[in-house]
């Protein structure tokens, strides 16, 4: 997948679980929840190992397993959700005061953060923790 498709899809992802989360009164509260699902939902649903099959940063691990998931989740699932939900309150609370408008504010959330991730390395990182030597067709 191409990145900016791939960021503008987790945008769209945040911005779906947001509508569940609208009962959450405190913003800083609801930045975090927010965060920590869409890392736990990824993980679990599967929509984190696309970067091991199909993401640019993971072009040389291949994890075609279920079992994928059940390792990372059982590994690193908390305390990366947890992180994750941290880096949503900072970045939403600096996107929001930019543009006062919730909704932007979350896609905008998604988006920054997948791109930031894939430039950083995260991404790479991220698979070279979770698919390295788990290769099966």
């Amino acid at each position: 997948m191409y990145v900016i498709l791939e960021a503008i899809l987790v945008g769209f992802f945040c911005i779906l679980l947001y509508t569940g989360l609208q009962w959450i009164k405190s913003f800083i509260l609801l930045l975090f929840v927010l965060g920590f699902l869409k890392h736990s939902i990824g993980y679990l649903s599967g929509l984190e190992s696309l970067y091991c099959n199909y993401g640019k940063a993971c072009r040389t691990q291949v994890c075609h397993n279920q079992s994928f998931r059940k390792v990372a989740y059982t590994q690193h699932l908390m305390l990366e959700s947890f992180l994750e939900g941290i880096t949503f309150v900072f970045v939403g609370i600096l996107l929001y005061s930019i543009l006062k408008y919730k909704l932007g504010a979350i896609f905008l959330i998604g988006v920054v953060l997948h791109l930031l991730s894939e430039w950083m390395g995260i991404h790479t990182m991220f698979c070279q923790q979770n698919c390295r030597n788990i290769v099966f067709s």
